[in-house]
Parts: C-alpha cells; structure tokens; sequence
C-alpha cells in the first residue's frame, strides 16, 4: 500500500503544477463545523448579515431538508446551500477587501457530490483556468483524494478546502454551481494576502499527493451522492 502511494505522489509530481494549489484540512469549531487554520483570514460563517455579496439561488439555513438540503457534517449553526428554488443554480460571491483581488480561500465543503463544483473569476469577469480540471474544480475530483463518497454525514466527504491562488490568478468572485440538490459549504475564510511561511494546514494522509502540486493530475473517480 505505502509503495503504490509512493508511485501514486511521484507520478502526480511529474505532472505540470496550475498557478493554484489545493490542501485539505482545518481546525474543528465545535457544533459549527470546521473553520480554516490558516492565520490573518477574514471568516464568514453565515451566523449573521454576510459580509460578502451573495447573488443567485441559495438558502442560508440552520435546518436540513430531506432531499432538499443537509447541513456539513457535524455543523449545527447556519450555513448555505445552492440551490433552493430550483433543482439547479448557480450563486456568485464577491469579497468586501477593498476590491482587491483573493489569493487565499477556504470553505467547508459538505457531502462533496460530483455535481457541485467552484469556478474564481478575475477583475474583467473572466474564469480562472484551473489547471487539469479546466475552468472548475468538481466535488467528485476534490473528494477523489480522499478516497470517499458524497454521502452526508461521512468525515471523508465532508473537508474544510484550502485554495491558494498565485498573484496573476488571485480572483475578485466566487461561483459556486450545482447540476441537482445540494451544494452546501459553510465558514468561508479568505484574505488578499498571500499564505505566510508554515501557515499551510498540517496534510491529511489522503490529500498528500495534492499538497505543492497545484490542481493538475488527480484522476476524477465517479462517485454517486446526495447533498
């Protein structure tokens, strides 16, 4: 098993790095979930007005719906879900850091299905590329590295994602999409500055071969799942 994660790392690491690397890991909030460990971050956690501006089709809720919406694992406090009015939608988030593009962004990601998935714009509105995985980054693809299901209340598909963009990627908004119900995330923490030295989230076994290896090279491995 050591050996083929061996071999797994070394081939992820002959692959071409994308200007933004992805990690995995973050620190519990005791019945809120998990928020980032990543010091200097701005926090939103839903609890009271947003200080982001949020546009689109989402619900910010304190309450699971069957088939509907669930809330991330072990998150008990509000959070927000995409979409709600229709089966499928997309919601736009920009940053209140004086219009300066986000270098760093995290958001605990619940039940991690194949049909959620991130895209970053830049100031002119144009999608970031993202390595390997085009213009966004799938549930399925982000969960792949933790050899999970989309199921709900499951440690390995419920993951605080930690996204560190370089300076000529850094974007202004985040959009957020879902084919089918529900994209939730909760705790999004973010700031224009880059990461500090040693202030990257202490790796989790499975994200490892993610870690200085930008986003390219991770096999999307299909995974059936609610939200």
């Amino acid at each position: 098993m050591l050996n083929l994660f061996l071999r797994s790392a070394l081939l992820l690491a002959a692959l071409p790095a994308a200007a933004a690397t992805i990690t995995l890991g973050g620190t519990p909030l005791g019945g809120q979930g998990i928020t980032s460990a990543q010091p200097g971050m701005f926090v939103e956690t839903f609890e009271g007005r947003p200080s982001v501006t949020i546009s689109g089709d989402y619900v910010i809720s304190d309450s699971s719906v069957p088939g509907k919406r669930a809330a991330p694992a072990g998150d008990a406090s509000r959070y927000l879900a995409v979409p709600d009015a229709r089966s499928s939608g997309e919601v736009r988030m920009a940053f209140p850091l004086a219009r300066k593009p986000i270098r760093r962004i995290g958001l605990y990601w619940g039940s991690m299905d194949d049909y959620n998935s991130l895209s970053f714009l830049d100031a002119s509105g144009k999608t970031i590329a993202l390595g390997s995985y085009g213009l966004a980054l799938s549930g399925g693809a982000v969960r792949a590295a933790a050899a999970a299901s989309g199921d709900r209340v499951s440690a390995g598909s419920n993951r605080y994602v930690n996204i560190a963009f370089a300076p000529a990627e850094a974007f202004t908004t985040l959009v957020l999409d879902s084919s089918n119900y529900a994209f939730e995330i909760d705790n999004i923490a973010y700031s224009s500055r880059a990461a500090a030295a040693g202030s990257t989230p202490a790796s989790e076994p499975a994200a490892l071969a993610l870690l200085g290896l930008g986003m390219g090279g991770l096999v999307l491995r299909r995974s059936r799942g609610r939200g």
